[in-house]
């Protein structure tokens, strides 16, 4: 089965980088993959199509599930900024930061997220010194 959705958790400030429609729901960046598209690319072109410029996003997906009967990805970026132009801000979606609890109860499986141990903010630098360190093991060897 191949990926139907993807979805990207970002620390911005204070808070997380989310979109909200008119009717007021909120969620995570992020949306359906096209066909022959990759996951990641899927990720980054939803993300900035809803209204956020990521800094970075870790290549390697935080989290996998089904959600009503449909596989469906989780990314975690590191940094943001809302754009005020968009492709998505004519059908009434908006980018907004928002606390964590807001995202866990947001629905479409983001309950996940209340398992986080690592802190967002430094997943990707502490990807970056485990890839140093084995790069440097290797080396020495």
């Amino acid at each position: 089965m191949s990926v139907f959705a993807v979805f990207v958790v970002v620390r911005v400030g204070a808070g997380f980088a989310a979109t909200t429609r008119t009717d007021g729901r909120i969620g995570l960046p992020g949306g359906k993959v096209d066909p022959n598209e990759l996951p990641l690319e899927a990720v980054k072109r939803e993300a900035y199509e809803e209204g956020w410029k990521l800094d970075s996003i870790d290549p390697e997906p935080r989290h996998r599930a089904y959600v009503e009967g449909k596989e469906v990805w989780w990314y975690v970026g590191n940094g943001g900024t809302a754009l005020t132009e968009y492709k998505e801000k004519y059908r009434g979606i908006k980018p907004i930061v928002v606390s964590l609890e807001d995202l866990i109860a947001s629905g479409y499986g983001n309950e996940w997220l209340k398992e986080l141990k690592t802190p967002l903010s430094v997943t990707l630098e502490s990807l970056r010194k485990d890839l140093r360190r084995i790069l440097l093991s290797h080396i020495r060897s």
